[in-house]
This record gives C-alpha cells, sequence and structure tokens, in this order.
C-alpha cells in the first residue's frame, strides 16, 4: 500500500508525469499540518512522526472556511469492507427549495423527538402552529421512531438552539425573536423574551439555551447570561469571563450554570495559543469552579502544550454526568492533563490509533470528557481522530454530544478523510466520502470501545455537519446541515435534497 500511495502522489504532483493517461476516481482528502511543538509519547502500535508547521486557528466561529493547508489529492481507496450496521427507523432530508439550516434536537419525556432549525417551504400536510408570524424559524416534532410528524410550529425567521424540559415537556427555543418557550404539543407560546437586556445581536452557534431540572432557563449570547424562572422572569443576568463562550447547561442540583468556551492568549514560548475553559457560576453569578484556562506562560512551561484548544459543546447526560466536547489543534493540548493540574496526567482512556493523538500535525481533533457538574472533577476522557491511509492523523471537529441512561457517549459533527468511516453501515447501505463527512460516533460508557463511527454522505462536497444529537427514553436522534447533495435515507418522508444547503435527520434505538 505504502509504495503504491507514494507512486501516485509522485503521478499526481510531478511535473514530467502530469499527462498521464491513469483514470482515478475523485476523492478530496483535507490534510491539516501544523508546526512541531513537541513529540507525544508515541504507542507501540504506531511509528513515531513529528508534527508540521501550517496555519493557525482563525478566530471565526464554528466553522472556519477551507482552511490553506488543506491539500486535495485524487485518489483511489478502497472501501472497507462492513464489520457492522446501524439499523436506523428514518434519514430524511427536511427542508424546501430555498436554504435550510438545522438547530438541534431532544427527545421529550413521552418520547416524542423535537427537531428545530430554519426551515423553508411547506413540511407536512398539518397546520402549522404560527406562534410568532409565519417565518421560516420552525419546531418539528416526530414520534418516536421519527417517521410521523406530529405538529409543525412556526416561530421568527431563525431558531438557533433548543432544549426541552425534562420535567414536563415544555420546549425552550432561541432565535433572531430572542428566547420563547412553548407547550409541549408545539400549539402554545407560554411566554417570550426578546432579550433587549443582553443588548447584542443574536448569532446562530454562539446563542444557545439550556432548561434545568428546576424549571429554571438560561440563554448564552455573546459572553453573557441572563437566567429565566419557569415563568419567563429573569431573575439573574451577568457577563462570563473568557474570549468566546460557545456553549451553556443548567445544574439544578448545584444551582449552577457551566460554561465553556475559549481565549486568546499570545505571546511567549507558544506565540499564539487558544485556551479551553469550563467554568461554573452559582445562579447569584459567583464562581463555583473553574477547569482550564491556563495562562499562556503556564501552557508552555509544562511539556510544551502548544495546541490550541477549544471548548465547544456541554450536555447533560441521561446518567447525570456533564459531558464536554472540545476541539484540540494537534495532539500536544492541555487536554493531557487534569483540568487543575498540568502535572497531572488526565485519565484519558485510548484502545486503537484512533483514540491516541500521535502524527496528527494540528489536525483539529476531538476531546471528550465525562465530569461531575458538582465540583468539576473530570471522571475520564478521550481524543478522537480521523486517519489518511498513510497513517497520518487527520481532522475530526465535534458539534454535538450526549449521553444515554448508560453513560454511553454519542457525539456528532463533521469529519475529513477517516479511513475507518464506513466500516459500518447504515440499513445496508454505504456512503461514500467527499468534503465534509457529517458523522456520528458512539462509544462505550466506560470509553474502552467503539460502538460504532458513521456518516450519511454518499458522496456530497460541502459542508456536512451534526449540529444536534439526542440520547434517551431508548431512542436515539440526530440532525445535520448538508450541503444540499447526495446523502443515505430511510423510509424518508423527503427523500431527495429540495435546493439550497438542506437540513438532515436521522432516528434509531441503541
Amino acid at each position: 500500500m505504502g509504495n503504491k500511495f507514494v507512486a501516485l502522489l509522485a503521478l499526481l504532483f510531478g511535473t514530467a508525469l502530469a499527462a498521464s493517461a491513469y483514470a482515478i476516481a475523485r476523492m478530496a482528502i483535507a490534510v491539516q499540518t501544523d508546526v512541531a511543538k513537541n513529540d507525544i509519547a508515541t504507542p507501540t502500535f504506531a511509528p513515531k512522526v513529528r508534527e508540521s508547521q501550517g496555519d493557525r486557528w482563525k478566530n471565526a466561529f464554528p466553522e472556519p472556511e477551507m482552511p490553506e493547508f488543506a491539500l486535495e489529492v485524487d485518489l483511489q481507496i478502497p472501501q472497507s469492507e462492513a464489520t457492522n450496521n446501524l439499523e436506523v427507523s428514518t434519514a430524511s432530508y427536511l427542508g424546501g427549495d430555498g436554504d435550510d439550516r438545522a438547530a438541534g434536537v431532544d427527545i421529550a419525556p413521552d418520547r416524542t423527538i423535537v427537531f428545530a432549525g430554519t426551515v423553508t417551504g411547506e413540511i407536512a400536510e398539518i397546520s402549522n402552529n404560527n406562534l410568532l408570524g409565519d417565518g421560516n424559524g420552525t419546531v418539528i416534532r416526530t414520534d418516536a421512531t421519527g417517521r410521523e410528524i406530529l405538529s409543525v410550529s412556526r416561530i421568527g425567521n431563525e431558531i438557533f438552539d433548543l432544549d426541552v424540559d425534562n420535567d414536563r415537556g415544555n420546549i425552550a427555543v432561541v432565535g433572531d425573536f430572542g428566547i420563547a418557550l412553548i407547550s409541549p404539543r408545539g400549539d402554545r407560546l407560554l411566554w417570550h423574551d426578546n432579550l433587549a437586556a443582553l443588548d447584542t445581536v443574536l448569532k446562530p452557534y454562539s446563542t444557545r439555551v439550556s432548561i434545568g431540572e428546576d424549571g429554571n432557563i438560561a440563554v448564552l449570547a455573546d459572553k453573557k447570561i441572563v437566567l429565566f424562572d419557569r415563568q419567563g422572569n429573569a431573575i439573574a443576568y451577568f457577563p462570563v469571563v473568557g474570549g468566546f463562550a460557545a456553549d451553556i447547561v443548567v445544574h439544578s442540583p448545584s444551582r449552577s450554570l457551566i460554561v465553556t468556551g475559549f481565549t486568546q492568549k499570545d505571546g511567549g514560548g507558544c506565540s499564539q495559543l487558544q485556551v479551553a475553559f469550563l467554568r461554573s457560576y452559582g445562579y447569584d453569578s459567583r464562581r463555583r469552579w473553574e477547569n482550564y484556562d491556563w495562562t499562556h506562560a503556564e501552557a508552555f512551561s509544562h511539556n510544551s502544550s502548544c495546541a490550541d484548544t477549544r471548548g465547544y459543546r456541554l450536555a447533560l447526560g441521561a446518567d447525570g454526568f456533564m459531558y464536554f466536547a472540545g476541539e484540540s489543534a494537534g495532539g500536544n493540548s492541555i487536554f493531557r492533563y487534569q483540568p487543575r493540574d498540568l502535572k497531572a496526567e488526565a485519565n484519558n482512556i485510548h484502545f486503537d490509533p484512533y483514540t491516541q493523538p500521535y502524527n496528527t500535525s494540528s489536525n483539529h481533533i476531538t476531546y471528550a470528557a465525562r465530569f461531575d457538574p458538582e465540583n468539576g472533577n473530570l471522571e475520564r476522557g478521550q481524543f478522537h481522530l480521523g486517519r489518511l491511509p498513510d497513517g497520518r492523523g487527520n481532522a475530526l471537529q465535534p458539534r454535538a454530544i450526549a449521553a444515554d441512561e448508560a453513560g454511553n457517549v454519542y457525539i456528532g459533527g463533521r469529519a475529513f478523510y477517516h479511513d475507518r468511516m464506513r466500516d459500518t453501515a447504515i440499513s445496508g447501505q454505504f456512503g461514500s466520502y467527499a468534503v465534509t463527512d457529517n458523522f456520528v460516533l458512539a462509544i462505550a460508557p466506560d470509553f474502552s470501545s467503539r460502538h460504532y463511527v458513521v456518516s450519511w454522505n454518499r458522496g456530497c462536497e460541502g459542508e456536512n455537519i451534526v449540529v444536534g444529537i439526542a440520547a434517551a427514553r431508548g431512542v436515539r436522534a440526530m440532525t445535520s446541515n448538508t450541503a444540499g447533495c447526495d446523502m443515505i435515507t430511510v423510509n424518508a418522508r423527503q427523500a431527495r435534497p429540495q435546493g439550497g444547503s438542506e437540513m438532515l435527520y436521522s432516528v434509531w434505538e441503541p
């Protein structure tokens, strides 16, 4: 394999052989590289490879444009044989002939599934509940299979995030209209606040909402938090310390709000550096505990932890733990160590080359971890990355995380080429890679094994990314943005895209 790969690269890039008549299938593989910051310990199952120089992370969030160092290589790569098959009850597009965008998904106490996003056109042969005008901001409720649409509610022009009350089933949504609480059936607006107190422009991806077990609802936007009680009264308002705040969860037992994000900390041995933070505030705005957020000097001084890190997503699992999905630009990051002690190694579990970040260069890879939300203690963590056919690491970027009652963890996002992505079929169907793959990765409660990693992509090139995932009450669901081209569908209400970018959703059982 290695000799053929080298020979083929020479064929592609050697000027003397540029006119070769070989016919090859187009397959774009994004290769990301960065400077050698410090080699990590190399496991026995892989050669030791140093990391190389490349671009830095940009400040744009959360979907940077294709980086300049991305290299497209045309290769014919044999598809892996199936080792598993994820049977889904449905996988379907959802949208009209305009640009549609997914925002999130949750599972209600009655096992109905609640999807939200910005959806153009008509969805079902049922009347819409027009709650705040009849714009494209849309909340869709389905049965537990995802096949039957129970209600469609229109609210505002865009929805950015949602969360469902695990006690009463009320649905909280945030969007260009502010914050709204909707009845469990999606037919009544319980209350609405335009969030003028935040004095900021509400934007997708960085405007987030979370409902606690006590019914309190927190909204995060532009590094500002406002907390409402169940009746819609604002009971707290305060800013978040840090460069960029990406997500929030309400932990009612400790009366706390937990926030993640990152801060730019330039100068010093690492030159430029982004550092993730994970911070707990009481309802009274006082800090309760803080993880990571090291200074530049601290990160550099201990084993040159100069790989940029970001906190992206948080979730309170159905098992009571808090789950964190972050990103590391290479393997030499602060995530190797305890979040409050850079001299102590973190309890990171690795079992194969896809959970050990060697030979990674600056690939933007996933770090997932389980924390005690009461005190912020790290229970265990794990890196996840893709690999190219020659063994080099490749990008795997998280944008959603969830955990079920047993502690099985589900991560969603986007992936550049990953040579294990299609070891598992979806209802007997295999897709094909194109930049980029949307993906769902499932791991065991003890992080000792991977249940599956799958993509719905059938060679659709563009921005394909899972942005919402839910796992509870015997139901699993994901929602993804797609570039509006070919995806795997199963028992679909809408089997083909209608035009523009398209929302895709899928539902399955454990």
